[in-house]
């Protein structure tokens, strides 16, 4: 009967954890106090971009960058055609070589003789790249499988004699240096003769300069699509803060007000005579370090969480059968990150860390809590906002007009003689004030100590690809000398010769596979130092991520190869079976299909399902539950390395479009099944998000011109003016401001740019929760950017000296 007590009380408590976690997934109502009882009541998989922008902003802008970069690539495979048809109907590699006796003397009966290659010249992906047109001799055709002559020198000791090929019994040579390997003479009846690529007209093709200017036309594509991209992002945005007016649609955050903001005369000037004279000012709020106490609050709070709960487990019967036993110790290592032999144990450990966080707690001084030089100043009309950031430059242009024309040096925003930036406000789920303890050199001492780990990690990767690939090479000629000069046995089995070429196939797909996981390993790492590096806002975290993981993923998806492979040496094996290009389709084959497994997967909460019968408390539970957190900039960064990286390929494997094609459409299906069904809501974040992507994606654009024409064909005259044509089309769209190309700004305050303040109130208060009523007492309203107040539960002493101190910010 007790068991079966135990058992109903476990079933009670993932209830209660089951209908906790529905409120936080995505419904078509907002008010997610709600329970959702009904799978009808979620979106679903089909709906349209702007549908779902109207429930969660970041999912439908994201979403729509997703369907349209799906279009792009489409239109993009469509062109690539060409290329792709050119290079298969233009195969140069050949199944044979020509053997010739270059003889100085007469010999009778003496022909030149076809032989066939006791080998696969080249495969199905070799065949559709560039390199079979065998275009350069000098760089990048191979012996192997380009068109090759094999020579024989005559000696003069042969004169008059007879001699024939029979049956190719004349093998090409293993080592070419030593002349006499190769030469004919009355002492060596059959040598070996010296392989070499065949330079006649028949043997090199022409270069195909169609294709370099099918190129430029991919470049003007991409350019006229972007536009048609943020257009669509803007309608979609505009039509979500329609049906959504947000706090951050009055606010402006304003950042470099400096250390003397905190003084009292500071901030009556900031809202009497500087932001006011942009409109009605509502309130006023600095951002304070505040983090120092709520992170150690924060730590408190789970710490006497675990507290209980590793003293339920301690009283509770122990787990019977041995996966229990299993499960049960593994449930403990996951709660406590120790490896303590038992409950008891982990207890004391964390009653021991307890004290010392109250400690620590009781150690701070209120007066050590101050301003940190940024504020959050909210409106009473979305209109003012609109004029504040009139007085910035928007573009490139802009910025060179307002320095070069204006001579304007210094920020059009000044604040006392301080030079301000200003940019629309995060929204108030958006500010992480645990994070607020870092700033000025502390912050920047930890964003280079990510950047010099990520460095790290990322030469740790390029020293394994490079150790690959001269296994590889070392591979790759054991199995040249197999195929060209050791096997002379004509009957060699299709099973035998089927493993041969296996290998080095083999050996693209384990190269490619290192370049996924070491990516795996890069964005897990990258995860950790942005939680590292103490953002002051989830959208700076988002922001941070988009640059640095698609920087990382494209350095150890195209750089690295392409250096590890850039000699001249090296070059020749592009093409090759194991080549480069074999090389380049794997990776995005794997990038297509690992990544999007791998957040599927996690997306269940596998945890959930593996500790679930022995959690102890219902808020260890309600956490168990909880569905999966989504940074999207891990989903925007997985998206621009899949278009760069193929733009990067594409050169010389035409191929990588279309497969980055199917991975979009695999991203966008697995993305709808796992956004709109089991993980989190996104919180709603700023535009700088998706308009960071935008930024990195436009200026990457070319990269890939630059790429082909500097590397790829870089003893091609003719693709250097396609080069020039490009560069000068994309520096023109670069440069020209939004409204020359009929865009407007990404605002999100201009679609709400007629509303007023008053209409806050209609907010529900589940998703913009106001601050304690405590803090409205004392300075009358933070309005829905005040700091978190301080429990009193957790010290009361330490706690009304912190209080005392916030009512004194305003």
């Amino acid at each position: 009967m007790e068991a079966g007590s135990m058992e109903a009380d476990k079933a009670s408590m993932q209830k209660l954890a089951t209908l906790e976690a529905e409120k936080r997934i995505l419904y078509e109502k907002l008010d997610v106090n709600e329970h959702m009882d009904s799978q009808s009541r979620q979106l679903k998989l089909l709906t349209t971009p702007s549908t779902i922008g109207v429930h969660s902003l970041a999912l439908g802008i994201y979403f729509t960058t997703v369907l349209y970069t799906g279009i792009l690539l489409a239109v993009l495979s469509l062109i690539s055609l060409q290329p792709l048809l050119s290079n298969k109907s233009t195969n140069k590699f050949s199944d044979d070589y020509t053997i010739f006796a270059n003889a100085s003397v007469p010999l009778a009966g003496l022909e030149d003789q076809k032989c066939v290659r006791n080998y696969d010249a080249f495969n199905s992906v070799t065949s559709l790249s560039y390199g079979a047109h065998c275009s350069s001799p000098d760089h990048t055709n191979s012996v192997y499988s380009c068109p090759a002559t094999c020579e024989v020198l005559v000696d003069s000791s042969m004169v008059n004699q007879t001699f024939r090929f029979d049956d190719c019994s004349i093998f090409p040579c293993s080592d070419t240096s030593d002349p006499a390997a190769y030469t004919l003479s009355l002492s060596s009846r059959t040598p070996c003769c010296k392989l070499e690529l065949d330079v006649s007209g028949e043997g090199v093709g022409d270069a195909p300069v169609l294709q370099y200017w099918v190129f430029v036309l991919m470049l003007v594509v991409i350019l006229v699509w972007y536009t048609f991209l943020r257009r669509k992002q803007n309608s979609t945005a505009a039509n979500a803060n329609l049906a959504n007016i947000t706090p951050a649609d009055f606010t402006v955050y304003l950042i470099g007000l400096g250390s003397g903001s905190q003084h009292r005369e500071d901030r009556t000037y900031l809202t009497d005579n500087f932001a006011s004279q942009f409109g009605n000012v509502a309130t006023a709020v600095y951002t304070t370090n505040a983090g120092t106490y709520l992170r150690a609050e924060k730590e408190l709070a789970r710490l006497l969480q675990l507290e209980e709960e590793l003293q339920r487990i301690k009283n509770a019967p122990k787990a019977s059968g041995c996966f229990g036993s299993l499960t049960a110790w593994l449930y403990l290592r996951f709660i406590t990150f120790t490896f303590l032999s038992g409950a008891s144990e982990c207890l004391e450990a964390t009653r021991a860390q307890i004290q010392v966080t109250k400690e620590r707690l009781g150690a701070i001084k209120a007066s050590e809590l101050a301003p940190i030089g940024e504020a959050l100043i909210t409106y009473e009309k979305a209109e003012s906002t609109k004029r504040l950031f009139g007085n910035q430059p928007k573009s490139l242009l802009d910025f060179l007009r307002v320095r070069l024309i204006d001579c304007q040096w210094s920020s059009t925003l000044k604040f006392k003689g301080r030079s301000l930036y200003a940019r629309r406000a995060p929204e108030p789920t958006d500010l992480l004030w645990e994070n607020t303890d870092s700033w000025g050199w502390n912050q920047l001492a930890r964003k280079l100590t990510s950047l010099l780990i990520t460095v790290t990690l990322l030469a740790i990767g390029a020293v394994l690809q490079f150790q690959l690939e001269d296994l590889r090479s070392d591979k790759r000629e054991d199995i040249v000398e197999d195929y060209v000069f050791r096997s002379r046995d004509t009957d060699q089995s299709f099973t035998e010769k089927a493993l041969q070429q296996a290998r080095l196939q083999g050996l693209s797909m384990v190269a490619a596979t290192v370049v996924v996981v070491i990516n795996t390993l890069i964005t897990l790492t990258l995860k950790w130092l942005n939680e590292f590096e103490r953002h002051h806002t989830r959208t700076d975290l988002e922001v941070t991520s988009i640059f640095k993981l698609t920087m990382a993923h494209l350095i150890n998806s195209v750089v690295v190869p392409l250096f590890v492979m850039g000699s001249a040496s090296k070059k020749r094996d592009w093409y090759t079976r194991g080549g480069l290009a074999e090389q380049a389709c794997w990776i995005q084959v794997g990038n297509a299909i690992v990544p999007n497994i791998l957040f599927w997967a996690f997306s269940y909460n596998p945890q959930k399902y593996l500790f679930r019968n022995h959690v102890q408390t219902q808020p260890m539970m309600n956490a168990l539950y909880n569905p999966v957190d989504v940074l999207l900039a891990e989903r925007y960064a997985n998206l621009m390395k899949t278009v760069i990286m193929a733009l990067l390929y594409m050169p010389i494997l035409p191929l990588s479009l279309p497969i980055a094609l199917g991975a979009v459409a695999i991203t966008y299906m697995v993305d709808a099944l796992v956004m709109l069904r089991n993980t989190a809501r996104p919180r709603e974040l700023e535009h700088y998000v998706v308009g960071s992507f935008n930024k990195l994606l436009i200026t990457l654009a070319p990269s890939f011109l630059l790429v082909a024409s500097l590397h790829y064909f870089a003893e091609e005259d003719a693709a250097i003016p396609p080069l020039i044509v490009g560069m000068v089309i994309w520096g023109i769209f670069y440069l020209l401001p939004p409204r020359f190309l009929g865009l407007k700004e990404y605002d999100a305050e201009a679609a709400t740019s007629g509303a007023e303040h008053s209409q806050l109130a209609d907010i529900r208060a589940s998703n913009y929760p106001k601050q304690p009523s405590a803090l409205d007492d004392a300075s009358g309203s933070y309005g829905f950017y005040a700091p978190p107040e301080p429990q009193l539960s957790v010290d009361p002493a330490v706690a009304r000296r912190v209080l005392e101190h916030y009512k004194e910010i305003p």
